[in-house]
Order: structure tokens, then sequence, then C-alpha cells
């Protein structure tokens, strides 16, 4: 088996290293209950569910539109709460639900965006809430499932 792209979904030690969900790993072989994965100079077996392969696909549209049916619409569909030039980010409101997404410009040469339905746990100052989901890979958001 080549080795491919993995992400941790659960915390795991490998080697030296005490890693948090969100982290990149190569994943070098498959045994029948666990893959052997490799995070910078050390090696180690971690649970099947503690690991996925990469990249994972974004949720469908359809998908997202069951939590909130204002995923994918024109801007027109959403009122700013908040913006932040300097960070690049908004904060908006559906008009027809009053549900609250994050709208954020990601990248470094080439920039995209990232809509993220934000629920009740989502707390904090702006700011505070962006850092959080601007920190998280687009694996990440993806397996989540509230990103388009």
């Amino acid at each position: 088996m080549a080795p491919t792209r993995g992400l941790l979904i659960c915390p795991a030690t490998i080697g030296r290293y005490s890693l948090s969900p969100d982290t990149p790993v190569w994943i070098l072989a498959s045994h029948e209950d666990s893959w052997e994965v490799e995070y910078r100079d050390a090696s180690g077996r971690v649970a099947r569910s503690g690991v996925v392969e990469c990249p994972v696909p974004r949720p469908p549209l359809v998908q997202l539109r069951e939590l909130d049916a204002c995923f994918g619409l024109a801007e027109a569909a959403f009122d700013d709460v908040h913006a932040d030039p300097k960070n690049c980010f908004v904060i908006q409101r559906c008009r027809a639900h009053g549900t609250l997404f994050l709208r954020d410009t990601r990248g470094t040469v080439a920039w995209y965006e990232r809509v993220t339905l934000l629920g009740p746990d989502d707390g904090g100052s702006w700011v505070e809430l962006w850092r959080r989901y601007h920190g998280m890979s687009d694996d990440w958001l993806n397996l989540k499932g509230r990103t388009w």
C-alpha cells in the first residue's frame, strides 16, 4: 500500500507525540482493526475508527439544506450581522429562519470561501468564533458536515 493522507478524528499517541483530532497523518498500512500511521518521525497503530482517509469530500448541498434550506442561496437571502474586513469574514443571518452562518475567506495565494452553519454551542465573540472555525482544516470541516 502506498502511503495516503489521513486525518485523526480522535486523540492518539504516536511515538512521543500526543495528537488531537484534526491532525494530518500518513496512512502506511491497513490492518484488520487498525491503521499503521506516521506522524513526523514516528509511526504507530490507530484504531480504524480514529482515522479517515483524505481528502474528505464536501457534504452534498442537499444534505446541508436539510440542516437549513438557506445553504447555497444568493447573498440577498442573508443580512450581515458582523463584518470583519481585517480577518476577511462575515457573520450572516438568513432572513427565512434566523439562523447564523459564518462566511469565511480562506487561503494564501488563492482565496476561497467556506460557509458554515453555526449552532447553539457556538458562543463567544465573533472573532473567537471565526478563529475556532478558521483554524480547522477543510477536511475537518467537511467531516463535521456543516460547511459548504
